[in-house]
């Protein structure tokens, strides 16, 4: 019996035990819920933070990592009771570079020495990088070129303007039906000789000059595209300077007449 009766107080201890050192942990959710974001320099980013704990919290923390240097604290403040809320207004620093990765951590600290720690990310890209964009650019078929007086059926990206096939400088310019059927081919080619890399995953809403070099090095070049449709995201590049072309609207009328391509471009 009296074994019986310690080894249900060594059971209880155990339980007992088992029991303090099973604790919830400190949870913190933080709007915008996204773990990374691509913003410009000067961009203001509100933070809403909620922490709630099982233990009283006694501190609260931000700090931001630009790249690989030394972290800088943005807050820190002493907090009580076991919930916290916390709105910071985050400006994205002016950079030097075309972009930074910034790592911006939130961490909280209970009066027993718990901590937790979340942390996002922030693409920042300098404020001058962000390539202009030239848009509503209309090329026409050379079908149509053929059978009107509409002769734009190649174009200059440097210049933005539209031209002809016969112009030697043009960039692009719309391939014709050799068979005389008068097809509209969606296909381009350049006269001035520069290739081309299909790159629909390109993030063209942020381009940067350095983000298009990055992804045409990398990827295949070609002389022609063939089988053009709205959505295509085109990179090449003219001499030392980079372009991307985004495809709006790809045209094809009744007839051979007005098919066109509507596009925009960043350079």
């Amino acid at each position: 019996m009296k074994n019986i009766i310690l080894s249900l107080s060594l059971f209880s201890l155990i339980l007992i035990s088992c029991e303090k050192g099973h604790k919830d942990t400190i949870n913190i959710d933080i709007s915008p819920s996204d773990p990374f974001l691509i913003r410009s320099s000067g961009d203001v980013i509100l933070y809403n933070i909620q922490i709630t704990s099982p233990e009283i919290l006694s501190k609260f923390k931000i700090s931001e990592t630009i790249g690989h240097s030394t972290p800088t604290n943005l807050l820190d403040k002493s907090i009580t009771g076991d919930n916290h809320t916390e709105s910071y207004s985050y400006i994205v620093p002016n950079i030097s570079t075309d972009s930074a990765n910034i790592t911006i951590k939130f961490s909280v600290e209970t009066s027993s020495g718990d901590t937790k720690d979340r942390a996002k990310t922030v693409l920042a890209l300098a404020t001058n990088s962000l390539l202009e964009e030239y848009a509503g650019n209309t090329m026409f078929s050379c079908s149509d070129t053929l059978t009107s007086t509409n002769l734009f059926n190649a174009y200059n990206l440097l210049t933005v303007a539209p031209t002809n096939n016969a112009d030697s400088t043009a960039h692009i310019a719309d391939l014709c039906d050799s068979t005389g059927a008068g097809q509209f081919l969606r296909t381009w080619y350049s006269p001035s000789g520069i290739k081309f890399v299909r790159y629909n995953s390109f993030d063209y809403a942020n381009a940067t000059e350095s983000m298009i070099e990055d992804a045409y090095n990398t990827g295949l070049k070609v002389e022609v595209l063939y089988d053009i449709n709205q959505n295509d995201i085109m990179l090449t590049k003219i001499g030392n300077k980079f372009c991307a072309i985004k495809l709006i609207y790809v045209i094809d009328e009744v007839g051979v007449q007005n098919d066109r391509y509507e596009f925009s471009i960043k350079k």
